[in-house]
């Protein structure tokens, strides 16, 4: 379950474990106080790092098979595209 942000008109801030088809807070969760609370937008906690779970074979190709990138890349999520050759000029 997603962990919510609330601040209250008075000042509070106040954190809430809640699903996400539940309603949010409409007042201020901290004793003593019922003041108007808002959800605020942070930041989440997810972050992908590391070799990533398109190389461990989730992406459908095998290691090596992603056109000499070298590691599982944009090129490969736009369906294989790599970049185009360029031509030597004759001398």
């Amino acid at each position: 379950m997603p962990l919510y942000e609330y601040q209250c008109t008075k000042g509070h801030h106040f954190e809430v474990q809640q699903s996400m088809n539940d309603e949010p807070f409409g007042r201020c969760q901290e004793t003593g106080c019922r003041a108007k609370a808002q959800r605020l937008i942070s930041r989440n906690g997810f972050s992908l790092q590391g070799s990533g779970w398109y190389s461990d074979g989730y992406g459908g190709k095998s290691k090596g098979s992603n056109g000499g990138c070298g590691s599982a890349c944009a090129c490969d999520a736009a369906g294989g595209a790599k970049k185009p050759e360029t031509k030597k000029a004759a001398s």
